[in-house]
């Protein structure tokens, strides 16, 4: 009698096995799947903000005591005077009265007062010309000095300036028969010009060069000069008849 209840019991045992099974299989799922997402990582949105670059105040406001001039410039000279040292000519029959012209470089220590300012610093320029039968070279290194009147209103929109070159040059000259070159001893050049502000045109960009790069302003050179005569009277002579020239100043 007992083996035969024990006979009955086992499908209720069975069942209940059964079910104590899946309830474990139930469970082992679930804990499988919490532990794959919180080994997932956490996706992060990246957001791109862009810096408002506000308003700067103006220019006379903001410029230091001092800063720095940066001047790329394309230069012309004509040097009626010059006596060519190869065919003995006057510049304008050798040349054809064409002009030495390029460009340059100068870059300057400022130093702002008011109403007026200072540059100095080094300057750098390579002049050539030619005609049918000669060319000539002129490399000139030296000192420039700006004084410029850029204090009058908190926006300067039109900056004249006065300027003077100390100035040592090379030459070289040649022909299809001939050639010289050689060194000329210190003489001067002078301009006389304005700065045109550049800022006013792009206000944004203005701004955004300030903020980034310290750029104080950005200016339109132009003037009219000429070279004078060397220290030793006995050097070649390049002064003439007065040239314009153009410059992109930067103000740091």
């Amino acid at each position: 009698m007992k083996i035969i209840a024990k006979l009955a019991e086992a499908p209720f045992v069975f069942s209940k096995l059964l079910k104590i099974f899946v309830l474990s299989l139930v469970f082992v799922a679930q804990l499988f799947s919490i532990q794959a997402a919180a080994s997932e990582p956490e996706s992060i949105e990246l957001v791109e903000v862009e810096e408002e670059i506000t308003v700067q105040d103006p220019y006379l406001v903001r410029r230091g005591e001092s800063g720095a001039l940066f001047q790329i410039e394309y230069r012309r000279l004509t040097p009626t005077s010059y006596l060519s040292t190869i065919g003995n000519a006057t510049y304008d029959q050798q040349y054809d009265g064409a002009s030495l012209s390029g460009a340059g470089f100068a870059l300057l220590k400022k130093f702002n007062f008011s109403p007026l300012s200072l540059a100095v610093g080094p300057m750098y320029s390579q002049l050539s010309v030619q005609s049918s039968t000669a060319e000539m070279s002129l490399t000139q290194l030296g000192l420039r000095s700006v004084i410029i009147l850029d204090g009058l209103s908190e926006v300067p929109q039109w900056n004249p300036f006065v300027g003077i070159d100390l100035v040592n040059s090379s030459l070289s000259e040649t022909s299809a028969s001939d050639s010289f070159s050689g060194s000329v001893a210190i003489g001067y050049a002078w301009s006389l010009g304005v700065n045109v502000l550049l800022d006013t045109l792009d206000r944004k960009t203005a701004e955004m060069a300030n903020h980034d790069s310290g750029v104080q302003a950005t200016y339109l050179s132009l003037w009219i000069g000429d070279q004078g005569d060397a220290i030793n009277s006995e050097d070649p002579s390049f002064g003439g008849k007065p040239e314009l020239g153009a410059a992109l100043a930067i103000e740091f």
